[in-house]
């Protein structure tokens, strides 16, 4: 779900985001970047039309990408 209207806000957001709702600081259950890697994940899958053998791989990838910059040159 997004909050902001643009789209910069948003990721900003989400990438600085901490868990508050009892999961300390790890922000995979706090609705962050997390999230919107697995939506990316399913997304793929829904595209190529089949599962992918190793989805949380998947969004391990995506989601290191997206919060510290991994893999991206």
């Amino acid at each position: 779900m997004r909050r902001f209207e643009n789209w910069g806000d948003e990721l900003r957001y989400r990438v600085e985001r901490i868990g508050n709702d009892g999961q300390g600081e790890d922000e995979k259950h706090a609705g962050g970047v997390y999230d919107m890697a697995t939506d990316i994940a399913t997304e793929i899958e829904r595209e190529i039309g089949k599962d992918l053998d190793n989805i949380d791989g998947v969004i391990d990838v995506i989601y290191n990408a997206i919060k510290y910059g991994k893999g991206v040159e």
